[in-house]
């Protein structure tokens, strides 16, 4: 779990690099730069769980069977989350045409997941 943390803070100061490189005031700006600022705070993702499971080690699942099925729970909720995520995405970009088109390959590209995902073994 640490090197999560680490990753996090580096895309958090990437994000808020990129955001100041290219500050205009203009709403993405300001988006990245949240972004970035909650990924660098101690209050969001794997600090949290750091800090949990310094307290209570059995917060981090080594359970392999356990690990399976929390990963099977997972795909079924990410893939429409994806899909639905793409489609704002797009559809903030460029309207319904590409709200369509990335909703579309994000969805293909979760659904090949989860069924690598269950298929594995």
């Amino acid at each position: 779990m640490q090197w999560v943390r680490r990753w996090e803070v580096l895309s958090g100061l990437g994000s808020i690099a990129v955001a100041l490189a290219f500050w205009d005031s203009s709403w993405w700006q300001w988006g990245l730069l949240a972004v970035g600022l909650l990924a660098v705070s101690p209050w969001g993702g794997a600090a949290t769980i750091l800090r949990k499971a310094e307290r209570d080690p059995s917060v981090l699942i080594a359970d392999p069977e356990r690990r399976r099925a929390r990963a099977r729970r997972f795909a079924f909720i990410a893939g429409p989350a994806y899909a639905v995520v793409g489609a704002v995405v797009g559809y903030v970009i460029d309207g319904w045409g590409l709200a369509i088109f990335v909703a579309a390959c994000s969805g293909l590209a979760a659904a090949a997941g989860a069924w690598w995902n269950l298929n594995r073994g």
